[in-house]
């Protein structure tokens, strides 16, 4: 297993991505991602206690096509007027073998 110090460690914007791929009509991919969004991973004494907790600006998305990022902030998707930030908090974190956790 590898080493770790407990501790808080803020996620870094400018070095990470949150990201997205769908499916548009079977054939197509559409990506994307969210340019305003924080996180934090708490590590505890062992992997198994820590957490992970992000928030993301919903209005942020980006898929590179002006119009469909309209659609998709829009109320047939997002809604970003009535949710404008979303946050994500982990339940429990576990171990599968080796270093790999989920």
């Amino acid at each position: 297993m590898s080493q770790f110090t407990p501790g808080i460690y803020n996620i870094d914007p400018v070095h990470s991505t949150i990201g997205f791929t769908v499916r548009h009509l079977v054939a197509a991919k559409v990506r994307g991602h969210f340019t305003d969004f924080s996180g934090a991973l708490t590590m505890g004494e062992n992997v198994e206690s820590s957490s992970v907790e992000g928030t993301l600006k919903a209005a942020s998305v980006t898929t590179g096509n002006d119009t469909r990022d309209g659609h998709i902030r829009s109320g047939d998707f997002f809604e970003v007027e009535n949710f404008p930030t979303w946050t994500f908090k982990s339940t429990k974190i576990t171990a599968k073998g080796g270093d790999n956790y989920e």
